[in-house]
């Protein structure tokens, strides 16, 4: 496919991606691309594949508190691996 869309035909790229997916979607795509430095038609168009699932970054927020309920803690010796012990034998 690259070959129909040579590095030197922009326009015709545009217009044929922009009439297959839409004006809005190719600018998302063009702005997703321009965010993480994709410049290739390839690039574009594997954007443009991948549809509105893919995950949008955002700059970090403020903290994010929260009150979590208590949950009751137990000793480590609650967790200790003892061994089954079954008419005088231990059983492993």
């Amino acid at each position: 496919m690259s070959a129909f869309f040579p590095p030197y035909n922009a326009s015709l790229f545009r217009a044929l991606l922009g009439a297959a997916h839409g004006t809005d979607a190719l600018v998302a795509a063009l702005h997703r691309a321009v965010a993480f430095r994709r410049f290739r038609a390839a690039d574009v168009r594997s954007i443009l594949a991948a549809g509105t699932g893919t995950p949008q970054p955002r700059p970090a927020g403020d903290a994010l508190i929260l009150d979590l309920p208590v949950a009751p803690t137990r000793s480590l010796d609650a967790y200790k691996i003892t061994p089954i012990i079954a008419d005088g034998e231990v059983i492993s």
